[in-house]
């Protein structure tokens, strides 16, 4: 796989007012080389961007925690819009084949965030999708550390996965991931 390595990269942002969120993730791949004593190249990119929103039917303390404590739990439901963009190609010296698709899956699902303090806190996000795939699933956990209420940096892992029927050929991608990114917030969430 290092060897066929050309970039990946992950952004994501996020406008929070109140209980409400607005979320945009978009990741990006792209592996590639030559096949060695021959004229062919292999290219591979894949993009996944997702555009969502959120309201947190549960913003508050801990149930259950001292009334003195500083850990707080968010539940948030969740729905958005998943746009896959994948173009492989061979290219020889004569000719250059290869798919290349893109389409729209809708998900839902739920968020949690369970903040130990202002500093520190673990997220967790499943849902699941459907439209032009089959089924889309999607998985995730996250270590967030807060420099202020707009930056962070979260350390996670995430497990998507992807079934789609296209004419004679079905794609079962799954794609596990873990990343380390930085994080900002367009508008603070208020920690109270």
């Amino acid at each position: 796989l290092w060897d066929n390595f050309q970039f990946a990269g992950c952004v994501h942002l996020e406008a929070v007012h109140d209980r409400w969120s607005i979320f945009g993730d978009l990741m990006y791949l792209h592996l590639g080389n030559e096949v060695k004593n021959l004229p062919i190249s292999v290219d591979f990119k894949q993009g996944i961007f997702e555009l969502g929103g959120s309201y947190a039917i549960y913003d508050g303390a801990l149930p259950g925690a001292a009334s003195d404590s500083t850990v707080r739990v968010r539940i948030e439901p969740l729905v958005g819009v998943r746009v896959w963009y994948i173009d492989s190609k061979i290219t020889g010296p004569f000719l250059t084949r290869g798919p290349d698709d893109t389409w729209v899956d809708g998900f839902g699902g739920v968020r949690g965030e369970l903040a130990f303090n202002e500093t520190f806190s673990l997220t967790g996000r499943v849902d699941v999708g459907t439209g032009m795939s089959e089924l889309t699933w999607n998985a995730l956990t996250m270590v967030n550390v807060n420099f202020n209420k707009n930056i962070a940096i979260f350390a996670g892992w995430r497990w998507l996965r992807l079934f789609r029927c296209h004419g004679l050929i079905t794609l079962i991608s799954t794609s596990v991931r873990s990343w380390v990114s930085v994080h900002s917030r367009i508008v603070p969430r208020p920690y109270a």
